[in-house]
This record gives structure tokens, sequence and C-alpha cells, in this order.
């Protein structure tokens, strides 16, 4: 006759050996088809990322162009004689243009960009303000810690 004591030891014993490969194999599963789906949605939303700021700088490269174009005035305007540098071409601004709409998120966005080229009547003059307002945004869609941009600090500089 047998000992019925011997019987649950073996599935105890049964039972350290199961859970412990039951976990292995769940790892195993999670590691070749769970991990490969969320490498590759982080490498779309890094692509993605990467590609809003390539455009957002491309951007503000155009502003900038623009802004060096132009003869300042008014009372924060230096009263120097500089040189004035070519503006942008409509090509550049239009592509451009066309890469804001695919890649930001911001109406707000696009509004000041066009601003900045004196395209929105009701936004006219162009102001050395949005440009500033342009790089605010920008920033905050790009998921950069917020940070008060002093006028002061961003004004567009010309030199003599």
């Amino acid at each position: 006759m047998k000992n019925n004591t011997e019987e649950p030891h073996r599935f105890k014993l049964l039972e350290h050996f199961v859970a412990p490969i039951v976990v292995g194999l769940v790892v195993l599963v999670g590691q070749f088809f769970i991990q490969p789906f969320i490498a590759q949605r982080q490498e779309i939303l890094t692509a993605g990322w990467q590609a809003k700021r390539n455009c957002y700088i491309q951007a503000v490269n155009l502003v900038n162009q623009k802004f060096a174009s132009m003869k300042w005035d008014g009372p924060d305007a230096a009263n120097v004689e500089y040189k004035k540098s070519n503006p942008p071409t409509s090509e550049e601004l239009n592509k451009c243009y066309t890469e804001l709409i695919l890649f930001s998120e911001n109406k707000e966005i696009i509004r000041i960009y066009l601003a900045c080229f004196g395209i929105l009547p009701e936004m006219r003059p162009i102001k050395q303000e949005y440009r500033i307002k342009l790089l605010e945004l920008m920033r905050k869609d790009l998921k950069f810690k917020a940070m008060h941009i002093e006028p002061d600090l961003v004004k567009f500089i010309v030199i003599p």
C-alpha cells in the first residue's frame, strides 16, 4: 500500500517547477511578439517628432530670412544702416507651409507662420512678436519644458 502523503508532495514539487516555466514562456512570448510591436510604434513616434522638428527649424529659418530682408522701424529698431539679405522665395515659403500643414497639430503655428510674412491682412504689419510667438508655440508643440521667452532676449538681431 502507498502512502497518500507522497501524492500531494509530488504536486507541490511540480507546482514549484510549473509556475516559473509558465512565467518564462509568457516573458518569451512578450519578447518575441509584443516588444517588436512596441519598438515599431516608438520608432514611428520618434520619426514623426523628428520630421516635425525639422519642419519647424526650416520654418524659423525662413522667418529669420524674411526678417533679415526687411528694414525695421520703430522705437526698438536699431538706428543704424545694415545690410539686408534676400527674402525667401515663394517656392520655399509654400514648401514649408505644406510641411507645416502635414506635421503640425496646432493651427495657431500655421497662422503665425503666415503672419510672419505679411500674408494675413488682419495681422499686418509684420511684427517681431509674431516670431517670438511662433518660437513659443513650436517649443510647446515639440513637448519641450515650458519656458517663458523674454521678448528682449529673442529679438531679431541685425549687425551694422
